[in-house]
């Protein structure tokens, strides 16, 4: 990113028009969310979850939680992550601070193991912040078995959007007057996959897709 992005005054002031730009959208829009039962039975059993969506699809995903219902999503340290945890806590998600490095890693993880404990559902976007696009690295695994906390993935598409194709995760921009539809799969527990890693992550990622 460039520094004069990087600016605080700058990133605010941008953050507060994507913030703004994504309600018209989502207020132009037909809306959809298949699946919605899942997340509502949570809520209403008070059980927090990891949710997880790719990276590219962090434009729409605050739409699909309850509103007022406290979330904290897990946002890089590094170059565009304060303008999107900016940008997110407009919509009243608060910011775990992440980083490719290991001590701050290894931070993050408490801190989102804490939330957890004290029944408050986390955000992952598993291929992120740099990637590669839609590879689904170890944290949510480590995190769920950790945790002992169920999986929910979330995905979205728009009948009205632009992809940024020049970018490493190729960010998916909806468009107003479209037609978008939220799709919340199943809890998705270690448990159910006897502990095993690769069958966990293999339904994590064709819940994705």
């Amino acid at each position: 990113m460039h520094s004069f992005f990087k600016k605080r005054f700058v990133q605010k002031a941008l953050s507060f028009i994507f913030a703004g730009y994504l309600r018209f959208v989502y207020r132009t829009s037909r809306r959809v969310i298949v699946g919605r039962n899942h997340i509502e039975t949570l809520f209403q059993e008070n059980t927090p979850a990891i949710i997880v969506f790719w990276h590219r699809e962090m434009t729409m995903a605050p739409f699909a939680w309850k509103k007022g219902k406290e979330f904290r999503m897990l946002i890089s340290s590094h170059g565009d992550g304060k303008l999107i945890a900016q940008t997110v806590q407009k919509f009243g998600i608060s910011c775990i601070e992440g980083s490719s490095s290991h001590d701050k890693g290894t931070l993050a993880l408490k801190k989102m193991l804490k939330a957890l404990s004290e029944g408050i559902s986390v955000g992952i976007t598993p291929d992120g912040p740099r990637g590669p696009r839609e590879v689904l690295k170890n944290g949510v695994y480590v995190l769920a078995r950790l945790s002992g906390r169920p999986v929910l993935a979330l995905h979205w598409n728009s009948t009205a959007q632009y992809v940024l194709k020049k970018t490493w995760d190729q960010m998916k921009i909806p468009l107003p007057f479209g037609r978008i539809e939220w799709v919340w799969s199943p809890p998705i527990t270690l448990q159910s996959h006897s502990g095993d890693q690769e069958k966990f992550q293999k339904s994590l990622y064709d819940a994705l897709s």
